[in-house]
């Protein structure tokens, strides 16, 4: 094994027990109740989306930061920074609205203040004791000039939810699986082809993610610190830690 593949082994190692520490340190912090905004805002794991969608009247908002390891723009690593806010709009619509708020560009004089991104979910069938809850959606789906798409985080998918509670304990286990597309003429795409994860509800512990986005394997961490403040904590491919805060209410 070279020097190379020695230094790669000990930062993941390294970023897995910085991961592990602070999710105990948050465990003293906790409240009861959790919730599961992505990375990216909308409902979801520690990137992808999945079948749960944000309730009825629900408001949050939030800011994420996301390490240049992951979060790619005009096919560069660029460090953002996401503030969002995503809505619950009847029992069955989110809508989660994001700002891209990026580094300098190498390749562009100017600083850029940030890409609006839409992302819209609809969940067509509810979870039953037998069947799974279903959502189509889609994530970035406008873009301003349509002979130059300016959309960098495009897709068209369909995931399925199915949750088993007291599988361990108290805890409650859920599953998720999808499908992203490329139908949709886009500057860029992400969650093309298979993606799914699994979490795990610790109802007093919070709330544990680890999923495969059609590209990395990535781990996460979820827990409402107090009243209507959730914090987020993941680390993407054993690379790089990432999260943010959220705020959350109901109209």
């Amino acid at each position: 094994m070279n020097r190379y593949k020695i230094k790669s082994q000990y930062y993941r190692i390294h970023n897995l027990i910085g991961f592990i520490l602070l999710a105990l340190l948050l465990n003293i912090l906790s409240s009861r109740e959790v919730s599961s905004q992505t990375l990216f805002g909308y409902t979801g794991l520690v990137t992808i989306p999945t079948a749960e969608i944000a309730q009825d009247r629900e408001i949050i908002l939030g800011l994420h930061y996301i390490n240049k390891e992951y979060f790619i723009y005009h096919y560069k690593c660029i460090d953002a920074f996401l503030p969002y806010i995503t809505i619950g709009y009847l029992p069955f619509i989110e809508i989660n609205l994001r700002m891209n708020c990026l580094n300098q560009l190498p390749d562009i004089k100017k600083t850029i203040i940030g890409d609006r991104t839409v992302n819209i979910r609809l969940k067509f069938l509810s979870e039953g004791k037998y069947y799974p809850s279903v959502a189509i959606g889609g994530n970035d789906i406008l873009t301003t000039n349509s002979s130059r798409p300016t959309n960098f985080q495009n897709c068209i998918y369909i995931v399925a939810s199915k949750s088993f509670t007291k599988i361990i304990g108290k805890s409650i286990l859920g599953m998720h699986l999808g499908y992203g597309s490329d139908m949709m003429k886009a500057a860029q795409h992400q969650f093309i082809g298979v993606f799914g994860g699994c979490s795990v509800n610790t109802i007093h512990y919070g709330k544990y993610f680890i999923e495969y986005d059609t590209n990395k394997t990535n781990f996460g961490f979820s827990q409402k610190i107090i009243r209507h403040i959730n914090i987020v904590v993941s680390i993407l491919e054993l690379k790089s830690i990432n999260g943010g805060l959220g705020f959350s209410f109901h109209l």
